[in-house]
This record gives structure tokens, C-alpha cells and sequence, in this order.
């Protein structure tokens, strides 16, 4: 409804990050949904922010806060590089190269990662290296790690670098008898 009539919110919110919620004015601007969660995009103050539904607590009109076009993205176009919904403002997109193992590879040949996954290499064990070209977020990293043990990123050295340093923390994880403990960051 505020998206179709151009009306600002006032909206009470609180991230999975935050001890308590926060008030703002909100313009909203585009609905979207991914892995079974919806997202509204639209202005905070200056800038693009995408919000969880499921985590507002709180929604009314104001009445009083004149509604802001959105001259932030274009919806047509926004998620073309995009695995997920997480895209900050600065954020490019980058050729990634990895390689995937001989079990696994028809499977990730068949559901790409990305509409711009291509098939850079096959190797005569099976496997094969693909190229995507999208922003490294979140939900790429996640889509990567549910694969941990059958595939290996070769680029970005970024990214190889991340995952690699998130493998080794989850390893001791399972290696280390300690009690786990909440107030531990990855």
C-alpha cells in the first residue's frame, strides 16, 4: 500500500544485531523476496537500505513527512550482479573463478549459482571451474559454504581468503572440546 500510493512510514525496527529497536521514517520502494523471507527496499535518511519483514515491529503512515522518489537504484536492474538481496552502496561486482569437484559438478552445472555462471574449465577426473561475476556478499558466501567439502574458490584472493579463514574457525569448532559459547564472534 505505501509503495503504490508514495506514502512515508514510521517504522520500529530491530535487526538480529541490535539490543532493542529502533524508530525512523522509511520511503518505500520495492518488495522482494529470497529463500522464503521478504525484504522491502526504499530510503533512510540519504540512503538505500533493505529491511526484513519479519523484523518490523512496528508500522504506521506518516502523515506529516513528505515521501521521497527514489532516485537511489533502479529496480530493473539493482539485482542483475546479485546472489541474495544484501548490495551496499560502493559495492561492484567481481569475477569469481571456483572449482567444483567430479560428484558435484553436474549439480552446480545444472542450478548455477548466478545467471552469469560459466563453464571456464573441465578436467579429466570430472571436475570443473566456473565463473560467475557478482558482488561478494553474504548470501554468495553462504551458497559457497553449504558445498564446503566439494568446492574450492580460486579467486578473488579476497574471498579465497575469507573462506578459507571461516573453514579453519568452523574445524575447531568440531575439534575443540570446550563448551560452545554465544558471546564468541566469528
Amino acid at each position: 500500500h505505501a509503495i503504490i500510493n508514495k506514502k512515508t512510514l514510521s517504522i520500529k525496527y530491530k535487526s538480529f544485531k541490535a539490543r532493542s529497536a529502533n524508530n525512523f521514517l522509511f520511503h518505500p520502494y520495492l518488495l522482494k523476496e529470497y529463500r522464503n523471507r521478504w525484504f522491502v527496499f526504499g530510503r533512510r535518511k540519504t540512503q538505500l537500505v533493505n529491511l526484513a519483514l519479519d523484523r518490523i515491529h512496528k508500522i504506521v503512515i506518516d502523515k506529516e513527512c513528505e515521501y521521497l522518489e527514489n532516485d537511489l537504484f533502479d529496480p530493473e536492474t539493482f539485482f542483475n550482479d546479485l546472489v541474495g538481496v544484501t548490495k551496499n552502496k560502493g559495492m561492484k561486482s567481481e569475477v569469481i573463478h571456483f572449482w567444483v569437484n567430479a560428484q558435484n559438478a553436474p549439480y552446480v552445472q545444472t542450478k548455477p549459482f548466478h545467471k552469469s555462471q560459466k563453464l571456464i574449465e573441465e578436467r579429466d577426473d570430472g571436475s570443473k571451474v566456473f565463473e560467475i561475476q557478482v558482488v561478494i556478499n553474504q548470501e554468495l558466501q553462504r551458497e559457497f559454504f553449504g558445498f564446503a567439502d566439494s568446492i574450492r574458490i580460486l579467486s578473488p584472493q579476497s574471498l579465497v581468503d575469507f573462506m578459507n579463514n571461516k573453514l579453519k574457525f568452523a574445524v575447531k569448532r568440531y575439534e575443540s572440546d570446550t563448551e560452545l559459547s554465544s558471546s564468541e564472534d566469528l
